[in-house]
């Protein structure tokens, strides 16, 4: 073996070990959000719910929409939170982050157009993994928000009346 190909194998090596620890989850999944997860769900709320209200409403609305994504998250079965968990550490870790962005900017500190464009490469990405981190960031801040029922008269909704009206 040749210095140079033992150079590139130890490099790989290290990558992979690398790599692998940050993507393996080695502990349950917490119950509770953690700061750095609640930073990348607060920075993806206005993007993802652009449209609903002014960037600034949904900047004053993030907390408070967070909070409500980490309560469903504590509903959801153990193997849906652990992976939702995964996701949000492999977004929090520099060398995953890379491979799914191309930077190592973390995403609470990115301009809401990076966002939206990251967003949209995932949506309409080839590899159907990518395609479920999409929807895995998407969909609970959706039910975050459109399960408040003071969000329900922006469209005229009337939730359906459980009793019998006889």
């Amino acid at each position: 073996m040749d210095r140079r190909t033992f150079l590139y194998g130890s490099l790989a090596g290290v990558a992979a070990v690398t790599v692998g620890i940050s993507v393996v989850p080695t502990a349950a999944p917490n119950s509770t959000l953690t700061d750095q997860q609640s930073w990348i769900i607060q920075a993806l709320v206005p993007v993802v719910l652009a449209g609903t209200q002014s960037p600034q409403q949904l900047q004053q609305l993030a907390p408070r929409l967070v909070e409500a994504i980490s309560q469903t998250i504590q509903t959801l079965p153990p193997n849906t939170r652990a992976q939702l968990d995964e996701l949000l550490g492999l977004l929090d870790n520099r060398v995953a982050l890379l491979a799914l962005t191309g930077s190592t900017v973390p995403l609470a500190q990115r301009q809401p157009q990076q966002l939206t464009q990251i967003l949209n490469q995932w949506r309409h990405h080839f590899l159907d993994t990518i395609k479920l981190a999409y929807v895995g960031l998407k969909e609970p801040i959706f039910a975050a928000y459109w399960g408040d029922p003071s969000h329900w008269s922006e469209f005229n909704y009337q939730a359906p009346s459980m009793g019998s009206s006889s």
